[in-house]
């Protein structure tokens, strides 16, 4: 999978947002929690109300890196 087709996947799951919050990322992953906070280390964040969100772009990297 390329990164551009990762990306639109990943917006797609987040409802066309360029931000995913972490529930939407552990379901669109399907893993637990240890393994999910364990593949989002070192990825920037950002707290929207009571989420933490993850840019798409940097998800879509992380996955191509670690080839999830």
């Amino acid at each position: 999978m390329c990164k551009e087709s990762l990306t639109e996947d990943l917006r797609s799951c987040a409802g066309g947002k360029a931000w995913i919050s972490k529930r939407k990322l552990r379901t669109w992953l399907g893993v637990g929690d240890e393994k999910l906070n364990e593949f989002l280390e070192d990825i920037d964040s950002r707290v929207n109300g009571n989420r933490v969100e993850y840019f798409i772009v940097d998800v879509a990297e992380r996955v191509l890196e670690k080839r999830f």
